[in-house]
């Protein structure tokens, strides 16, 4: 079971368990409300877990209860991502939302881009931790061009300034070869050579 709100009094019980249902039941919540809303929150009181979204300035809160509990904040930068964060809530709870910065205190958000990610990503010495944090950022928005990774393909330096950050770091402590951007290439974009941990997790998804 799982509630729904908007910060400003509406709520709804959603009863259904399958994460496909709730979600349907979500954006069924959000298109009645009116006007645009400056907050959503998924609370499933059950395994004490939630999600607040704050849409207007890209904020995410995921937040755990019981015995042990945690409160974690997060700056989206790209569009569209209400959506999936609350499929991916329905689908895997607290849990489902790991992967990426979060920080335990909202002033880390306060920081500049460029700043949280490579703070964040300084953080992570375990080798399997970096790869799949390098998977995270690719899968986002990235290719295969022959035998290197593009990532944040097409993107301007405007977008995507925490993770192209939290990647530059990551390449470092992975030893990855990073190149030049060839000619045509979008100024965001980072390439990278192709590397064999990072293959073998690649193959894992097909």
């Amino acid at each position: 079971m799982f509630l729904f709100g908007d910060g400003a009094g509406a709520e709804r019980r959603c009863s259904v368990a399958d994460p496909q249902q709730a979600y349907d039941a979500f954006a069924q919540f959000r298109g009645e409300l009116r006007g645009d809303p400056v907050m959503l929150s998924i609370e499933d009181p059950v395994a004490e877990e939630a999600l607040a979204m704050i849409v207007g300035s890209g904020t995410a809160v995921r937040i755990r209860g019981g015995q042990r509990p945690r409160r974690e904040y997060r700056r989206i930068e790209h569009a569209n991502w209400v959506g999936s964060y609350a499929m991916r809530f329905f689908a895997d709870g607290y849990d489902g939302l790991a992967g990426g910065p979060w920080y335990p205190d909202a002033a880390d958000l306060d920081l500049p881009p460029e700043e949280r990610g490579a703070r964040w990503a300084a953080g992570i010495a375990d080798e399997p931790e970096a790869v799949d944090e390098v998977l995270r950022i690719w899968a986002d928005n990235g290719i295969v061009d022959a035998d290197h990774y593009v990532f944040f393909h097409t993107d301007t330096l405007a977008e995507s300034r925490e993770d192209r950050a939290a990647l530059s770091v990551l390449i470092e402590t992975l030893g990855l070869q990073r190149l030049p951007l060839p000619d045509g290439a979008a100024e965001g974009e980072v390439w990278v050579r192709t590397d064999p941990r990072i293959e073998a997790e690649i193959e894992s998804w097909a």
